[in-house]
């Protein structure tokens, strides 16, 4: 099975974007059977070349590296927003090198962009003369308005613009063509999957793209006990609903004086954050913590007990897996990518169905108090933390990402079984 996975994102030891497109790529050339072919941004090639200085790199797997003009760089890294404008001209050029490659003697059975997993922007690589998966793709998970009333009101406008573009981009025709000419379409969420044309959702499915390694970590951790250490982590963005962590963290206060509450990560609402938790009178009982390397990461979650994450539009939550890995419970909203992550048994799911903000928040500190309060509880969700986790194993969701390409009959039948994952 020769496969060319477009990865813009695309990088060893990393989270997030780049670890995904990394961990596909490998997954995939585990099977002696595929041949992989992975493009992605010259700015990657650095660290995946030293990473094969350490580790052999397998024979079936090849790297490509394209960029657009150097002097291009200046202008998109300047915000986000200018980075999403460099990355839809990077994917126009992206059709022209692959385009070349071909007429060079370079054959595929498959095409699959994995990263960006972005909704509203267009890709160019269907309509090749080959099967062309799209996703898993995300973003179009959108905030209860009843839940921005507490946010900054630049916040909510912003909030309000996001899921404007949102629904007109589903009317874009670069985007419906990109969902038109995809053989299969993965969306990471029902709420992403409910933004896509009707005519092209019955060859979409829902797939989460998330993964943690084989190998469980040893956890060392005192059983027996009552939760008492809250942790947060990500970006400080309003979206993440930490405030909403905060005054739940404050009314617990009153009843359980004994918790404790970290919150680690940095971004542009820091400062907003810290005035709501001033306004409720914790600022000095809550531990900030500014961002820390990935490896200490791992080693601080097993300092605490339980994640609070009451995002409110994640696509996915990568911090809420890596919680479940180090046997930490996750309580979180029934809003974006966490609430498919967590079953029963490994966290607490809290409703925000005709909610108001002071009702999540009751919630909240409801799910919170039901694990400190009942001990044998709070010890089977971290065994059911470490059992969930394991089902999300690189080569468990690569193979389930690869089993629904297969089943959308867009492939030859005598290459579906080389696509799985060994």
């Amino acid at each position: 099975m020769n496969l060319l996975l477009s990865a813009y994102a695309c990088a060893p030891n990393i989270g997030s974007e780049p670890g995904i497109g990394w961990n596909f790529a490998m997954e995939l050339s585990r099977n002696p059977n595929n041949r992989v072919t992975v493009v992605t941004r010259i700015m990657n090639r650095s660290a995946i070349q030293q990473f094969f200085l350490e580790e052999p790199q397998p024979e079936n797997l090849e790297f490509w590296y394209m960029d657009l003009p150097r002097w291009t760089y200046s202008w998109w890294e300047v915000t986000s927003p200018i980075e999403h404008i460099y990355y839809f001209f990077w994917q126009i050029a992206l059709r022209r090198f692959v385009k070349q490659k071909m007429k060079k003697g370079h054959t595929f059975d498959l095409i699959h962009h994995i990263t960006l997993g972005l909704f509203r922007t267009p890709v160019f690589l269907g309509n090749l003369g080959i099967p062309f998966a799209f996703g898993p793709i995300g973003g179009g998970e959108k905030a209860p308005f009843r839940l921005l009333k507490g946010v900054e009101r630049r916040s909510m406008i912003k909030d309000m613009l996001r899921h404007t573009v949102n629904v007109v981009s589903s009317y874009n025709p670069l985007l419906r063509r990109s969902f038109r000419q995809s053989s299969v379409i993965l969306c990471k969420t029902s709420e992403t999957q409910n933004l896509i044309p009707k005519r092209y959702q019955s060859k979409s499915h829902i797939a989460l793209e998330l993964g943690i390694p084989e190998a469980r970590p040893a956890v060392h951790r005192e059983t027996g006990r009552r939760a008492r250490k809250l942790l947060y982590v990500g970006r400080m963005e309003y979206w993440k609903g930490i405030h909403l962590g905060i005054e739940a963290f404050a009314r617990l206060r009153t009843t359980q004086p004994e918790v404790e509450f970290t919150i680690i990560g940095g971004g542009s609402d820091l400062e907003w954050l810290k005035s709501k938790a001033q306004e409720h009178g914790v600022l000095d009982h809550i531990q900030w913590i500014d961002r820390v390397p990935q490896a200490r990461l791992f080693q601080m979650y097993q300092d605490y007990d339980l994640l609070l994450f009451p995002s409110m539009h994640d696509s996915s939550g990568g911090v809420v897996l890596e919680s479940l890995h180090f046997g930490l419970p996750v309580i979180c909203l029934d809003l974006g990518g966490p609430k498919e992550i967590l079953d029963e048994q490994s966290g607490l799911v809290v409703s925000t169905h005709k909610k108001n903000e002071s009702e999540v928040v009751d919630g909240l500190v409801e799910a919170v108090s039901r694990v400190i309060d009942d001990v044998p509880f709070f010890v089977s969700l971290q065994e059911g933390a470490l059992a969930r986790a394991a089902q999300f194993t690189w080569p468990k969701v690569v193979a389930q990402t690869y089993q629904l390409i297969a089943s959308s009959q867009v492939l030859p039948d005598q290459v579906k079984p080389d696509i799985l994952v060994h």
